[in-house]
């Protein structure tokens, strides 16, 4: 029963986290293009991306070497920025939302 407790709230945690993802469309850099529908997923490049959530206004997403980092403003406008790794060294830039 403690496991079946867990198991939703777990669910109910991540439904919550990714409900506060605007939607958004935005270029990375050259070459990254980063979108989202409202609630996500976080596409990079049209591949869904692993999402890490550190508070309720910041969250990472991660698909292969790219790193996007979205922080929501209290206005709810999202800031993109991102890292990529590059021959073991770690590349940071901004982007620019549509």
């Amino acid at each position: 029963m403690k496991v079946l407790l867990v198991a939703g709230a777990l669910v109910a945690a991540s439904g919550a986290a990714q409900a506060a993802v605007p939607a958004f469309t935005a270029t990375c850099g050259k070459k990254i293009e980063v979108t989202a529908a409202a609630g996500g997923p976080i596409m990079i490049n049209k591949k869904e991306a692993k999402l890490t959530v550190d508070q309720d206004t910041y969250f990472e997403a991660t698909r292969g070497k790219i790193t996007v980092m979205l922080t929501i403003g209290a206005d709810g406008k999202p800031t993109l920025a991102f890292s990529r790794k590059v021959k073991e060294e770690e590349k940071k830039g901004s982007c620019t939302i549509a």
